[in-house]
């Protein structure tokens, strides 16, 4: 369980609760499998002299949530 609090301005220990929308936002790479391809993410071994260059496409899209209600 969590809380959404204020700074609380000049007094740190004074955080109140939010009562406000809060909207969740996120990054998903979309990556469809292929042959040579099938989406597990890979960790290659990087020469710092030589430019890393991907092999494959990715795409990113950002996907937001409605607002969260918070209930107490």
């Amino acid at each position: 369980m969590f809380t959404f609090v204020s700074n609380g301005g000049v007094k740190q220990e004074a955080m109140i609760p939010l009562n406000e929308k809060v909207y969740i936002h996120c990054e998903a790479a979309v990556c469809q499998p292929s042959v040579g391809d099938n989406c597990e993410p890979r960790c290659f071994r990087k020469r710092r002299d030589v430019s890393v260059q991907k092999g494959s496409r990715e795409e990113t899209t950002v996907v937001s949530s409605k607002e969260l209600v918070f209930i107490q």
